[in-house]
C-alpha cells in the first residue's frame, strides 16, 4: 500500500493516575512538565495541557476556594480546572454544532466538578452540612461560568430554562 499506520495498544490510565498527577505533584514544578497532566507517557489522548484560561481562573477565584481549604495553592487549582476543561470537552464533543437541554449541561457540570477536584472535594464534604453545601454550590457555580466557555468554543448553545 502507499499508506501505512502503526496502531498500538496504550494502556488506559486509572483513575488513580488521574489523582496523584494532579495531587501528588513534587514541589509545583516548574517548567514544561508542570504546564500538563500526563498520565500516559506523553500520549496524547491523555495529555491534558494546563493553559492560560485555567491559570487565570485560579488566580480568580483562588480565593474562594481558600475559604474552604487555606493551604490550596493557584497551581493546583489550575490542574483541577484543566482536568474540568478536559471532561466538559469529553462530554461536549459529542454536541459541537448542537443545542443542549439546560438539565444535561448542568448533569456535565456536575459530572465534571465531581471528576476533577479529587482531594478537594473530599475536604469539602467531610465538613458540617451547611459547609458542605457552601462548597458545592461554589464549585458548581465557577464550574458553570468556565463550562459556558467552553460550550461556546465548541460553538454548542445551551437551551436555558
Amino acid at each position: 500500500p502507499g499508506c501505512w499506520m502503526l496502531f498500538y495498544a496504550t494502556p488506559i490510565p486509572h483513575q488513580m493516575d488521574w489523582v496523584r498527577r494532579i495531587e501528588d505533584r513534587a514541589a509545583e514544578l516548574d517548567g514544561p512538565e508542570a504546564e500538563a497532566l500526563d498520565v500516559n507517557n506523553g500520549h496524547m489522548s491523555s495529555r491534558v495541557e494546563v493553559e492560560p484560561a485555567e491559570e487565570a481562573l485560579a488566580e480568580r477565584c483562588l480565593a474562594d476556594f481558600q475559604q474552604f481549604e487555606a493551604g490550596i495553592t493557584t497551581a493546583r487549582l489550575a490542574r483541577y480546572w484543566a482536568a474540568f476543561r478536559n471532561n466538559v470537552e469529553v462530554y461536549l464533543m459529542r454536541k459541537v454544532g448542537t443545542t443542549v437541554d439546560q438539565r444535561l449541561f448542568d448533569l456535565y457540570v456536575h459530572l465534571a466538578v465531581n471528576g476533577s477536584f479529587y482531594r478537594f472535594t473530599e475536604l469539602v464534604m467531610r465538613m458540617s452540612p451547611l459547609e458542605a453545601d457552601a462548597g458545592v454550590r461554589m464549585m458548581q457555580y465557577l464550574g458553570q461560568g468556565y463550562a459556558k466557555a467552553i460550550a461556546t468554543v465548541l460553538n454548542v448553545s445551551v437551551l436555558w430554562h
